[in-house]
């Protein structure tokens, strides 16, 4: 689910769904074994219904005393083989952390990773940008058609880079080798 389509109040998050058939948005809290359900006819209906929902549920567990759900306890199981338990206890008693401690910094060190590949991905594509956006506004040089071609290669039929580069250009026509015009659409089609 996409972060934009979910909302979020005191902790709990809701999902944001649409309904043709009954012509309404509807959404139900996400996370929790209890089922509690909102809808509204608008965007801003919808959140005020999720958020009343909330507050209900808070209110009727508080008054039955029975215990609301939490979206996250903290606490999971992790299915794994034995032998892989194994070499995880022994990694973690080897480095005078408990086996939770081990798992945990695990998973921050994943989430680290998927981060810092996100960010460098963008960083490559702005990369990519910056060197077809040189050739664009300032004509070639050997170094800087090497660059477009590297460009290029990596942003393979990728056209949405280039015609950002192109929308920033002043041209549509750049000299990619001496004497050889090629003309935008050109670039784009190859």
């Amino acid at each position: 689910m996409k972060p934009n389509n979910v909302l979020n109040y005191k902790g709990y998050s809701g999902s944001i769904e649409c309904s043709i058939e009954d012509d309404c948005l509807h959404g139900k809290v996400l996370f929790i074994e209890d089922i509690v359900t909102y809808e509204g006819d608008t965007p801003s209906a919808l959140k005020t219904a999720f958020e009343g929902a909330i507050d209900r549920y808070l209110a009727y567990c508080e008054k039955t005393g029975k215990p609301a759900n939490k979206a996250y306890s903290g606490g999971f199981n992790v299915r794994i083989s034995p032998d892989l338990h194994r070499q995880v206890a022994i990694a973690a008693s080897k480095s005078g952390v408990t086996l939770n401690e081990c798992v945990k910094r695990a998973l921050e060190a994943y989430l680290q990773s998927l981060s810092t590949s996100v960010n460098r991905s963008t960083d490559k594509l702005d990369e990519r940008i910056s060197a077809v956006e040189s050739v664009l506004l300032y004509g070639d040089t050997r170094e800087k058609t090497k660059r477009f071609i590297g460009a290029w290669g990596v942003l393979g039929e990728t056209t949405e880079g280039l015609a950002m580069a192109h929308r920033r250009a002043p041209s549509s026509q750049t000299t990619l080798t001496q004497g050889q015009e090629v003309s935008w659409s050109s670039v784009v089609t190859h």
